[in-house]
């Protein structure tokens, strides 16, 4: 900055910045300014740019007269001002400044990041609190859904009984309660998942009893390659499905009846299958059958639990029968 006397001739000073090392005037202006910085004075602003490498700078104030530069008037007349610049020491700002700035500047990142995490720390936590509620939601269907089930099983069960006593068949009566005693047993355990092994034998105890009533022929295999025992399924996944087999399906044929279930592994997959040789129905219309709608839904709730290993359903039907299939996508 470059402040003079103020005087009405103020504008006929102009202002030079010469670069020592070279000779060249590399400033000039007689650009005068008022009372913004400096009161009731002017002044003249030299951008630090213009001596921004080291070396010796001189300034020249030099009146503006007709003479040449060079001339003897104007160089008597002429204020000069030299100095040194060491670039190495040009600092915007001071140390302490630096600090402080730094600091704001932390502290105000740290702030917005904080608060950024904290922000999707939360969105994540409402969306695994909304999934939370929806799988508790779905658990609760489901159970409302086995709650159903088992009464329609044990009141089929019961009929079953009744049926062979009234053709006084006590024998196979009491064959019938002690199987449908430990079969009791395990379906109101009520658990979520049970194991193969544990499936198949709810299964044969459930095909022993009606075989009692009906004189049907089943079988149920599984692949030589699945591990049974660590396997596990949903409780009583297959069971309405092979009641409706049997009582839709093979019940009037007697022995001529056949049913088939198997355990079947297909890469990552498991497909559970149940197929039997009656006479079948058309499965896109909905029947007013009990069981048949629950596990429908059923399945549609464990869809809603399990999304990445969906259960898909599958009903072929027609006059040579009857085969359901349920895969458990991804499951093993």
């Amino acid at each position: 900055m470059i402040v003079i006397k103020s005087t009405d001739l103020d504008f006929v000073y102009n202002v030079y910045l010469k670069d020592k090392s070279t000779g060249k005037i590399v400033f000039r202006s007689n650009n005068w300014l008022y009372g913004y910085i400096v009161p009731r004075v002017p002044y003249l602003l030299i951008g630090a740019e213009y001596f921004n490498r080291t070396g010796n700078y001189e300034i020249l104030i030099i009146p503006k007269l007709s003479q040449g530069f060079g001339s003897k008037s104007i160089q008597e007349s002429t204020i000069k001002y030299s100095f040194h610049v060491n670039s190495s020491r040009i600092k915007l700002f001071s140390q302490k400044q630096l600090i402080t700035y730094g600091l704001i500047l932390c502290a105000i990142c740290g702030a917005i990041f904080g608060a950024a995490v904290a922000y999707i720390k939360r969105k994540e936590a409402q969306k695994l609190a909304l999934k939370h509620r929806d799988k508790e939601m779905a658990r609760l269907q489901l159970a409302s859904v086995r709650s159903q089930l088992n009464p329609h099983f044990l009141f089929n069960a019961l009929a079953g009984i009744q049926t062979l006593m009234n053709k006084n068949e006590t024998d196979n009566a009491n064959r019938y309660l002690s199987k449908f005693a430990r079969l009791t047993r395990n379906v109101l355990e009520n658990k979520d998942l049970i194991s193969l092994t544990s499936e198949k034998t709810l299964l044969d105890d459930y095909l022993q009893m009606e075989q009692l009533r009906f004189g049907f022929q089943y079988t149920i295999s599984a692949s030589a390659d699945l591990d049974a025992e660590n396997i596990e399924i949903p409780a009583m996944l297959l069971q309405p499905f092979a009641e409706n087999a049997v009582k839709h399906g093979i019940a009037e044929k007697g022995n001529l009846g056949k049913l088939e279930i198997n355990f079947i592994k297909s890469e990552a997959d498991l497909i559970l299958s149940i197929a039997d040789n009656g006479a079948g129905f058309d499965s896109s219309k909905n029947y007013d059958g009990l069981g048949l709608a629950l596990s429908k839904n059923r399945i549609s709730l464990l869809n809603s639990i399990y999304k990445e290993t969906p259960f898909v359903l599958d009903i072929q039907s027609g006059g040579e029968g009857t085969t359901v299939k349920i895969t458990l996508t991804q499951w093993l």
